[in-house]
């Protein structure tokens, strides 16, 4: 018997079925006190998912001193001023080595920076970290975030149910990560803030509590975005993403991107008859032509019935995941009818 040969049959044949968890105060300190200090610099506050909780730390009236502050300019410059990067700084920087290393490689692979310009950055961000963990007094928000782990758990069972039907409707291929962690509230951050971070085996996903969409939405992340990654888009193919973008999706800068989007958004909660786009969902309203006019201008969204339209098909096909018969018939979706 060829053992190797059948070794490779078994890896092949793996399926996706990652542990879900959920996170504790300790996943998401660093980020605490990052953003705390981040507003304090900024004087940036309101529209946090607890303005209870971000007044109380506004009023601690933290004094920096300026050569911190100056520190903190130039970790943004250094950063190209993106967001993101200083996010997944932030959550690593209170972590294992392994870890910041695993940031490094995807500041590298992803925001453009050389190796050791991330490794530099990284270096003075943990220096500043170092010098400010201590300004702020997280009590308050200590008790807010013990409150939030148990309205979550509530729920969790609901929704680890969904993420296993999204896995089956999928069926992606096996992946690196083993574990899905959904960490607690940040009570500092801005409402509707919803995002993943990838460190090693683990994929820790940042979503709002109690809003099943967005929590289902960054875990469809994990499927979706290595697909797409695969994805060998004409420039044809581009300008069709391009003109079938819907007006909620206009601020996503590339075409794949925009994809990416739609595919996840489209599906929702689930492949439902309820999460079905389209005019039945808007009927109601539809009482004159001016009402027509708008829904057609303004709220109809072409891309997502294609996508929606795909789904369906692949659902009758005889393919065995959704990764396969995406990439060789993801061109139906841009097709224009005649």
């Amino acid at each position: 018997m060829n053992f190797e040969k059948a070794s490779n049959k078994i890896e092949s044949e793996k399926k996706f079925e990652p542990n879900f968890e959920l996170g504790n105060f300790n996943d998401i300190e660093s980020s605490i006190n990052f953003c705390a200090i981040k507003k304090t610099i900024e004087n940036q506050w309101g529209n946090e998912q607890d303005e209870k909780i971000s007044a109380e730390i506004k009023n601690q009236k933290i004094e920096l001193d300026p050569e911190l502050i100056s520190t903190y300019c130039d970790i943004k410059e250094l950063a190209n001023h993106n967001e993101e990067i200083l996010n997944w700084l932030s959550f690593v920087v209170d972590k294992d080595e392994s870890s910041k290393s695993e940031i490094v490689n995807q500041i590298v692979k992803h925001k453009g920076l050389s190796e050791d310009g991330a490794k530099n950055l990284l270096t003075i961000f943990t220096d500043f970290y170092q010098a400010t963990k201590n300004e702020i007094d997280l009590t308050e928000i200590k008790d807010f975030v013990g409150c939030d782990m148990e309205e979550r758990k509530n729920d969790f069972s609901e929704l680890k149910k969904r993420n296993q039907e999204a896995i089956d409707f999928f069926n992606p291929k096996s992946s690196t990560i083993k574990d899905v962690v959904y960490l607690p509230t940040n009570p500092l951050e801005q409402k509707q803030t919803g995002n993943g971070i990838e460190v090693g085996e683990k994929f820790y996903i940042n979503s709002e509590k109690g809003n099943e969409i967005n929590q289902i939405h960054e875990f469809l992340h994990l499927i979706i975005n290595p697909i797409i990654t695969k994805l060998d888009l004409s420039e044809e193919d581009k300008k069709r993403i391009i003109e079938l973008c819907p007006n909620r999706l206009k601020d996503y800068e590339y075409p794949e991107s925009i994809l990416t989007e739609e595919i996840i958004r489209t599906y929702k909660t689930g492949f439902k008859e309820e999460n079905k786009p389209g005019v039945d969902n808007f009927k109601e309203f539809l009482i004159d032509d001016a009402a027509w006019e708008h829904y057609n201008k303004n709220i109809r969204d072409v891309f997502s019935e294609e996508v929606w339209n795909f789904f369906e098909e692949y659902q009758k096909s005889e393919y065995k995941n959704f990764e396969e018969y995406f990439l060789n018939n993801y061109c139906n979706i841009l097709k224009e009818k005649k």
